[in-house]
């Protein structure tokens, strides 16, 4: 699914008009082609350069599409309904993919613990909320910046190190 606006965003809206403002739509082929290209091709390289390889992905697509990331980030807690089950659908898309990119990590070195779903989503709410911050604060153009936090959240809670090498 993806989240289509029939009218520019205001970010002075109240969250209880952005149901009515805002349509959720099947996924574009292009879109979805494009996240499980994105997923397949992570989990083709080792988990290192997977994790580097997507995470690039993600904060350069969420710079590009500065409306989407807006919605996506900041308002789609609040618009409840058809946005906020996307963005839960997108969220477990995350936690299938850490976990799997977790259990090649393990494969590669079986003296890395397994993370626990706990771990996971704490990881992934942390990027949630170090980007929403970014993208209040500063602006979508900014998430790039973020690119060796997130790494070492990931690195640190998902695969089992401690920081970038």
């Amino acid at each position: 699914m993806s989240i289509r606006m029939p009218q520019p965003l205001d970010l002075a809206d109240e969250p209880s008009e952005l149901p009515q403002r805002v349509e959720v739509v099947a996924p574009s082929s292009s879109e979805y082609i494009g996240r499980v290209a994105v997923r397949r091709a992570a989990l083709a390289l080792t988990p290192r350069e997977g994790l580097e390889f997507s995470l690039r992905a993600y904060v350069d697509s969420l710079a590009a599409r500065p409306t989407f990331t807006r919605i996506f980030t900041i308002e789609a807690l609040a618009a409840g309904g058809k946005v906020r089950e996307l963005r839960d659908e997108r969220f477990e898309g995350f936690i299938d993919f850490y976990r799997e990119l977790a259990r090649r990590a393990r494969e590669e070195d079986p003296s890395l613990d397994e993370p626990t779903d706990d771990l996971i989503v704490a990881a992934i709410g942390a990027i949630a909320e170090l980007v929403r911050r970014t993208v209040s604060m500063h602006g979508p153009e900014r998430v790039p910046e973020l690119y060796d936090t997130i790494h070492d959240v990931v690195w640190a809670l998902v695969l089992g190190g401690t920081k970038r090498r």
